[in-house]
């Protein structure tokens, strides 16, 4: 039995042993050979940018462990690369300020001299300047050919305080505008305030004027006199007014920059500060702030930074996906420990599968976070089979899931107390997702939650053979489109969970061709728009038990998955007046129980929490006058409650997920049969 140490001030030609002579490289680890019951241990508060590949199994009571030493944050697998901010030079872009350009097809002329005069309205603007470019449009009718172009603050009427002269082609006072064609004058230096409207002049011997439309806010004046009056502050004449204006745009180049840099490759992701930048589909979407673009015929990466500061200076940094395919793969090797190792940001291609990959058995992953990848920050894959996830924390994959179990013979893995959730809005996936087979697995003691809108469930399971997997004694809370989701499987667990929906959530629990799913003495609460259980499609073999809903709308039946439905011994409370559904038809309490034959030992009345509008969860304890003490069935009650008390309690089952006990809501979660308390109740 050894112990290896790895500390980024190491070296690789040193014998690993001790601290003082410690490896330096996780490629030093990947390329040893070690034995059961050794120890590989990362130095605390050290971050290292490569992929640890697990070389060897360990055996049964005799597990490899790859872990942390000293004090501090947990070591770092980094799956990313540094941009270096010197690196990156400013790309300035024209900015629009005003664009008026392309409102309205209708146009009128008759080739006549004429000035025009077009107030153009503070809203439309929308930054300031120090200098501008004018753009005009002809009609697709006729050219225009201009003699004198000026630019100004608004006063009154069709006044200016002064006026700017407006050039062309380097220096021209006039331009001639083919029909249908947008020209760009000089750059010429005006201070221009957004909160100001503006007056554009022209002066034109040829009028074919595009017209704008009246609801954009622009006014136009016209006078036919021959005199150019595009130079004049205050006109003096009597000018016609019209229901449209000239098409305009008022930019102001070099308002906008972003920064650029050489990329070969694609790095689907960019971070700052830790931080998802978004991606951009067209290099104009790096003028935005926060946003970022990868041109591929230059190999150019653009980016903004969040808060539009240079990037050569502002102190920030930008990381890009690193050609690593995960920060940890176990190799297909089995009895491992990995622990207190961090594992984040990885991802160049959606060909990985981001922060940890576990293929193997019999190991266990503990005590770390994995966060902010491009895919998923753990996934048990084809093959992965019992093993045990514990006390991790996962969060923010953004094109895939955080937890990820997956695959032919992913089997009887657990993970549990551990906390699995999207933050940001960039990261749109379910926060867990079971699939591709996947079958006996257990997800227990977790929080599971999102914290933005997005049309995708909490939790999806789905695929045909990807059966009788377990949610249970989970605090699932957040998301909009549902909780739960399980399409086309078979014999799906869903019990002794807590689960608050948000206000805007479409559905609760959401079985579609799923059949044989348990759902069993679980606590919803909240306001779905739709239903808090909906059997879609041929969702057969339900079984609804022991459950307060505390919820707008109830339960939804489709008529081909009435078969084997087992709805009784529920709790409903805080719906209208018809908050069930059975074969498309909205039923009462009363005429649901005669028309579907079911909830015959249910009750339609008040839970009596503790403290439901507390946010402490142990505001859903049940009261001492609560009618859902005792009225549950022992006949397939959840073996636990959420918290872990054993069922039955004291010879009875409560309806909902927290039995009644006569002990206060500061124990622990856990085994309540053992001397161990391992979790603090949340």
């Amino acid at each position: 039995m050894s112990t290896y140490y790895v500390d980024t001030a190491g070296s690789d030609g040193a014998t690993g042993l001790s601290e003082v002579a410690a490896w330096a490289t996780v490629a030093k680890v990947n390329a040893s050979t070690f034995l059961p019951d050794d120890s590989i241990l990362f130095k605390r508060g050290c971050t290292w940018r490569e992929m640890l590949l697990v070389p060897s199994s360990g055996t049964d009571g005799s597990p490899i462990t790859f872990g942390a030493y000293s004090s501090g944050a947990n070591p770092i697998i980094n799956g990313s690369d540094i941009a270096p901010n010197a690196e990156f030079s400013e790309y300035p872009f024209p900015d629009y300020i005003c664009d008026n350009l392309n409102v309205g097809t209708n146009s009128t002329g008759d080739g006549a001299t004429r000035n025009y005069r077009e107030i153009i309205p503070a809203s439309l603007i929308t930054a300031s300047a120090t200098s501008v470019k004018i753009q005009l449009r002809a009609a697709p009718t006729g050219s225009w050919v201009i003699a004198g172009v000026g630019i100004g603050v608004h006063t009154t009427g069709p006044n200016a305080e002064s006026m700017t002269r407006v050039t062309w082609s380097g220096g021209s006072n006039g331009v001639t505008i083919p029909a249908d064609t947008t020209v760009t004058s000089d750059e010429i230096t005006f201070a221009l305030d957004e909160t100001k409207a503006l007056v554009v002049a022209v002066y034109m011997t040829s009028r074919y004027v595009r017209q704008s439309a009246q609801d954009s806010g622009v006014l136009l004046y016209s006078n036919s006199t021959a005199a150019d009056h595009s130079q004049i502050a205050e006109p003096g004449y009597t000018s016609s007014t019209f229901p449209y204006g000239m098409t305009t745009g008022i930019i102001g180049n070099g308002l906008v920059s972003c920064y650029s840099r050489a990329q070969t490759v694609d790095p689907y992701e960019i971070w700052e500060d830790g931080t998802f930048l978004q991606r951009g589909t067209a290099l104009a979407d790096a003028a935005t702030a926060g946003k970022w673009y990868w041109d591929d015929p230059t190999n150019t990466l653009y980016v903004r930074a969040s808060d539009a500061s240079a990037i050569p200076s502002n102190g920030k940094v930008y990381e890009v996906g690193g050609a690593r395919t995960e920060c940890i793969q176990d190799g297909a090797k089995d009895w491992l420990i990995i622990e207190s190792i961090d594992c984040i940001r990885s991802g160049q291609s959606d060909a990985n599968l981001g922060g940890i990959l576990i293929e193997g058995s019999h190991s266990i992953v503990r005590d770390l976070t994995a966060s902010q990848h491009r895919r998923h920050c753990l996934t048990l894959y084809m093959g992965a089979a019992n093993n045990l996830v514990d006390n991790v924390v996962l969060y923010d994959s953004e094109a895939t899931s955080p937890l990820s179990i997956y695959g032919t013979g992913t089997t009887a893995n657990v993970v549990q107390d551990s906390t699995i959730y999207q933050l940001t809005a960039l990261c749109t996936a379910n926060p867990v997702v079971i699939h591709g087979t996947a079958h006996d697995n257990v997800i227990q003691d977790c929080e599971i939650y999102r914290t933005y809108v997005g049309l995708v469930p909490l939790v999806y399971i789905y695929d045909a053979g990807t059966d009788r997997n377990i949610i249970q004694r989970c605090y699932i809370h957040g998301g909009y489109d549902c909780v739960l989701m399980t399409h086309t499987t078979d014999g799906t667990i869903f019990r002794s969970n807590l689960v608050l929906t948000a206000a805007t959530i479409t559905i609760a629990l959401r079985m579609l061709n799923a059949i044989n799913t348990e759902i069993i003495n679980n606590t919803l609460y909240g306001t779905p728009v739709y239903d808090a259980v909906r059997l879609e499609g041929t969702s057969t073999g339900a079984t609804i038990k022991n459950n307060i809903f505390y919820t707008g709308r109830y339960v939804d039946v489709a008529a081909a998955s009435a078969a084997g439905l087992g709805c009784d011994y529920n709790c409903y409370y805080s719906a209208g007046a018809t908050p069930f559904r059975w074969a498309g038809t909205a039923y009462s309490y009363a005429d649901w129980k005669t028309q579907s034959g079911q909830d015959a030992h249910s009750v339609n009345s008040d839970p009596l929490f503790v403290n439901a509008s507390s946010s402490a969860t142990t505001g859903f304890r049940l009261g001492r006058a609560s009618p859902c003490r005792g009225a549950g069935t022992t006949t397939g009650a959840a073996p636990t409650d959420y918290v872990g008390v054993v069922l039955p309690y004291d010879g009875s089952v409560d309806i909902g997920c927290m039995q009644w006990t006569w002990w206060p809501t500061t124990l622990r979660r856990g085994d309540f049969a053992s001397t161990t308390l391992r979790r603090t109740m949340r």
